[in-house]
């Protein structure tokens, strides 16, 4: 009962936990969060969500309430979609990766694979890691003209494609683009990223060369496609709850022993004694038999005679049945025959048990012995 009730909290949480464990391959889910771009500088650039290292471009990251580093929020809305369930929405639900050109440089052909995002909530464990950052879409000629509605402008070896929308002079939004695989293979994903600005964008490109970074609320939308090629290995604490759980499943299936209901003191032989005390139906293997009445169990058929089994702890020595040893012994030093042959000896047995000597004895035999 104990192994019972300790095991099957156990093996629940076995299973729930390694079905915690998930992958997701595709769908769309939005993200929002703070977004820091710095220029390169001889002695680095400090900013509110890190430090650039020297003479490096880079972007960094934080929460919406600028509270945290390195993570964002994922949206509720639009959720589940594909197969990224709702439940890996909330508040600082995803880790987010900061980029440094180089060795994260734009366009070109990329670079190695590194971890950029990895998620908090529903125990995803798919990995989106980068692999290549799209260059802006525009060039630099309109980048430093006097503000105006329509204007488009991308700096030299940017990522950031910037729009000067309406109302005059221009509220600029900035736009980039990021791409990579993820951890489980055959699966790609491409984050488009948006900043809208309420300056235009000559405005903050200026801002940005004085302080050496400039800091913008952003949104982006992370679209996965693709056929997985790998399976996911569990994670070690999942494994290991997964085989407990396997464990205790075998061990409850396995059928246990019948025990036995009959208790001391009842009025029912065991099996094992029934099958020792049907040997007295066969009087040739006895050359005397000394029983103890006992009223508590049934009568048997000795070649006519009625015979009481006695005590389950019979013991069988010498030919002779008897509850104790010194008994026995009496009993056979009484009762032995004389030496014969043993072909003469067995038919002796078997005349003196199966035929009664009236002779010696008138009226009913004793109830408590049978000689």
């Amino acid at each position: 009962m104990r192994l019972t009730t300790l095991g099957t909290p156990l093996l629940l949480v076995g299973l729930v936990q390694a079905s915690l464990a998930s992958t997701i391959t595709n769908g769309t889910f939005n993200i929002t969060g703070i977004v820091v771009f710095t220029v390169p500088e001889a002695g680095g650039v400090v900013t509110p969500a890190g430090t650039c290292p020297a003479n490096t471009a880079c972007i960094l990251w934080e929460n919406p309430t600028e509270t945290l580093q390195d993570e964002v929020d994922i949206s509720a809305s639009g959720l589940p979609n594909g197969d990224i369930p709702a439940a890996i929405a909330g508040t600082d639900a995803a880790n987010i990766g900061n980029l440094t050109n180089p060795p994260d440089i734009v366009g070109g052909a990329g670079f190695a694979p590194a971890t950029f995002m990895t998620f908090n909530n529903d125990g995803i464990t798919t990995q989106l890691l980068i692999d290549f950052i799209r260059p802006g879409l525009f060039s630099s000629t309109e980048c430093s003209a006097a503000p105006a509605v329509g204007q488009t402008c991308t700096p030299v070896g940017s990522p950031i494609s910037f729009l000067n929308n309406p109302p005059p002079p221009g509220l600029a939004q900035a736009l980039w683009e990021l791409e990579g695989v993820t951890n489980t293979g055959g699966i790609s994903w491409i984050g488009d990223f948006d900043a809208p600005l309420g300056t235009p964008y000559q405005t903050v490109l200026a801002d940005e060369a004085s302080t050496g970074f400039v800091l913008e609320n952003f949104s982006a939308t992370i679209t996965l496609t693709g056929t997985p090629t790998t399976t996911t290995v569990p994670e070690p604490g999942s494994m290991g709850l997964t085989m407990i759980s396997v464990g205790l499943i075998a061990c409850f299936m396995r059928r246990r022993p019948a025990k036995s209901s009959r208790k001391p003191g009842t009025d029912t032989p065991s099996p094992l004694f029934r099958a020792r005390a049907a040997q007295l139906e066969r009087p040739k293997l006895f050359s005397h038999v000394t029983v103890q009445q006992l009223p508590f169990f049934p009568p048997l058929n000795l070649s006519g005679r009625a015979v009481a089994v006695g005590n389950p702890s019979w013991l069988f020595l010498r030919g002779h049945a008897t509850s104790n040893i010194s008994a026995a012994r009496r009993a056979t030093r009484r009762s032995r025959l004389p030496e014969l042959p043993r072909s003469t000896r067995r038919s002796r047995v078997a005349e003196r048990c199966l035929q009664p000597d009236m002779s010696r004895r008138s009226g009913s035999a004793s109830p408590g012995k049978i000689r």
